[in-house]
């Protein structure tokens, strides 16, 4: 796995939409994976990582220590890649 995309989130489930939208169009000649990291959201965000048709590896993750660097963290901890972005 060559890169990794971590996005956490919490409670924008609209934003992450658009966001795993517009990733989606991205086209890598390395293997990607893309990884959400759901920050004890109340909303949909489980649901929009469920129902979105994405072209590499897409993973949800849950994180429930509150704050930004807790669900960075977790991701980074899961990922795969040789390049992590945050």
């Amino acid at each position: 796995m060559k890169a990794s995309v971590i996005i956490p989130t919490h409670n924008r489930s609209d934003a992450l939409a658009l966001t795993l939208a517009r990733l989606s169009k991205q086209r890598l000649d390395e293997p990607w994976e893309v990884i959400v990291v759901n920050n004890r959201c109340t909303d949909q965000t489980d649901a929009v990582v469920s129902s979105i048709d994405f072209p590499t590896s897409l993973r949800l993750e849950h994180e429930q220590t509150p704050g930004a660097a807790a669900a960075r963290n977790a991701g980074v901890a899961v990922a795969k890649g040789d390049y992590a972005g945050r």
